[in-house]
């Protein structure tokens, strides 16, 4: 499994050919907390039935022009958002 640091951007590749890219805050042995571009924060946990690994496999480091567009595109969220 690739280790992932907070602060650091990684990408998957999502439907038609787009690109998705978050900011890791956080990461453990059994969980990853990532910020979204709008400013939302989500969990990625280990489970009984998949592991971290398996729920990251896609994940890769960004490249230095998908963290630069990630960060021109952020917008953090309320404090109240929900």
């Amino acid at each position: 499994m690739t280790t992932f640091t907070p602060g650091q951007h990684v990408s998957w590749t999502i439907s038609h050919g787009g690109t998705g890219t978050v900011c890791i805050t956080a990461a453990s042995t059994d969980q990853i907390s990532y910020l979204c571009v709008d400013g939302v924060h989500e969990t990625v946990e280990a489970g009984r039935y998949l592991s971290l690994a398996d729920q990251t496999r896609n994940w890769r480091p960004a490249t230095a022009a998908e963290a630069a567009a990630f960060e021109a595109r952020y917008r953090p969220a309320p404090a109240n958002w929900h």
